[in-house]
């Protein structure tokens, strides 16, 4: 199924800067490090190009999986279902957090609860996507943040519909719901 979409733009940022402090005798010495990776993506098929996107804010219940259908199930923004060839950007940020919460931070909804999830390891069809072995999975503590992109002309990672296309995500508290946001970005064909 070819894309529904006749434009689409999309840019990852991912930045860290940091200053470390010693106070010795007369002065505080610093070292600074600050890294900064920008990947933009245009529309189409290829290196550096993507024709799908979904993103979604969902709640798992406790003990529960969450599995994503990235070949048919998913609709987007227009009220399109979605069939990903090959998933190019995956970014999750677990939601559940108690010190967010309780920070009161504007626009943001943060659960109090300290949730730990788990991004892939689907019961069955799993997407192994960047995983190295099946069964293999990313725990995203509450707060925290998952993001893995593929930019190259044979990179991102195959979709196969209903051998290899579901996407788990596990909330693995017992004992509360868990909230995250996530974003797919990816080739139809």
């Amino acid at each position: 199924m070819a894309t529904h979409l006749t434009n689409l733009s999309a840019r990852v940022t991912i930045a860290l800067s940091a200053v470390a402090q010693k106070a010795i005798d007369l002065s505080t010495p610093e070292a600074k490090v600050s890294l900064k990776q920008v990947f933009d993506i245009a529309f189409g098929v290829g290196a550096a190009k993507a024709d799908l996107i979904w993103w979604n804010r969902r709640p798992v219940a406790k003990d529960t999986t969450d599995d994503l259908d990235l070949a048919g199930s998913l609709t987007d923004g227009f009220g399109e279902t979605l069939s990903f060839a090959t998933i190019k950007v995956i970014l999750v940020i677990n939601r559940s957090d108690e010190a967010m919460a309780g920070a009161g931070v504007a626009g943001e909804d943060h659960p109090a609860t300290d949730a730990k999830i788990q991004v892939g390891g689907a019961a069955s069809a799993e997407f192994q996507g960047p995983f190295a072995a099946t069964d293999d999975a990313i725990i995203v503590p509450a707060g925290g943040v998952f993001v893995i992109h593929s930019p190259t002309i044979d990179g991102g990672w195959t979709v196969n519909a209903t051998t290899h296309d579901i996407l788990g995500i596990t909330n693995l508290d017992a004992d509360d719901e868990a909230l995250y946001d996530i974003v797919l970005v990816g080739e139809s064909n």
